[in-house]
């Protein structure tokens, strides 16, 4: 199963490289490659803690299977983008929507065999780093007037003191 996850890891990494959405204006572009990549690792991330609990019969064969199985239309949706437009972007974000609630079903399903804190601060990480880049690709696209292209970030937290 280790080398699995390295393969895909790998895959993801690589198809990060190529099929970058472009736009007329470069800096939707840069944006757009690094929300990209961002999701490609957050993907192999979740991959690997995947991986690790089938290792612990934490979940099924076909739990996994399921959440793999999104997490591959999420990267074949992202890989596949040639130029930008509304349709595209909010397939990309139900497709990402799928993969979250997949992966939180397994979470919950693991229970007490979930792998520790550490890859959950891991994960949250690279949550906080895709909305950081979903916040730069919004103003990006609202600078150069695209606003058909505007994705929905989640509103931030409410402290309270």
């Amino acid at each position: 199963m280790k080398l699995k996850s390295i393969l895909v890891l790998i895959i993801l990494l690589l198809s990060g490289r190529a099929g970058i959405a472009q736009t007329k204006h470069t800096a939707i572009n840069e944006a757009w490659s690094k929300l990209k990549n961002a999701y490609l690792l957050r993907n192999a991330n979740i991959l690997m803690i995947t991986d690790t609990l089938l290792n612990r019969k934490a979940i099924g064969r076909e739990d996994y299977s399921e959440l793999s199985g999104k997490v591959g239309t999420l990267t074949d949706a992202l890989g596949s983008v040639d130029a930008l437009n509304k349709k595209q972007v909010a397939d990309i974000e139900a497709k990402n929507q799928a993969v979250e609630y997949a992966f939180g079903k397994l979470v919950l399903i693991s229970g007490m065999k979930f792998p520790g804190h550490y890859y959950l601060d891991q994960l949250e990480g690279l949550e906080n780093q895709i909305q950081l880049y979903k916040r730069k690709f919004n103003d990006a696209c609202k600078a150069y007037k695209r606003k058909d292209l505007l994705l929905t970030l989640e509103p931030p937290p409410k402290v309270k003191f």
